[in-house]
């Protein structure tokens, strides 16, 4: 288990990337979900490009381990195209008290993710890297 001290990292939130977010958007509406306003968001990245992207919040139900929806702008390049390689995101899991809102949000984003019963909601997520397995967020 990977730490600092004595501290677990922890992941916070975690991202699903959309190229068409008017009908994704539609379809978690049509399934009772809530869904913020576009949120616009960009960066500089080191080099002097700039990324853009717009972002969407699930806000209802209110569900601690939603994911954040983006779409890159089609102009960016995303991210992980130039980003330094090494480490492999392996397994994803969503740990939470009911896993019913869950299991509907992700026939709509089928990005396999798994979901399981417990007690503190959480992310657990294991990478794969040169130098070994990292897990973050377990117990």
């Amino acid at each position: 288990m990977s730490s600092v001290g004595s501290r677990i990292l922890t992941p916070l939130r975690w991202v699903v990337s959309t190229s068409q977010p008017e009908v994704t958007v539609r379809h978690l509406k049509q399934l009772g979900y809530g869904i913020s306003d576009p949120l616009p968001g960009s960066r500089v990245k080191p080099d002097g490009t700039r990324l853009k992207w717009v972002r969407f919040r699930i806000t209802k139900p209110e569900l601690a381990q939603a994911p954040v929806l983006i779409n890159w702008d089609s102009l960016s390049l995303h991210p992980s195209i130039d980003s330094p390689a090494g480490c492999e995101l392996t397994d994803l899991t969503l740990v939470v008290s009911s896993q019913a809102p869950y299991q509907r949000l992700l026939q709509v984003l089928p990005v396999g993710v798994g979901i399981r019963k417990g007690g503190r909601p959480r992310l657990e997520l294991t990478l794969s890297c040169p130098k070994g397995i990292v897990r973050l967020g377990a117990k």
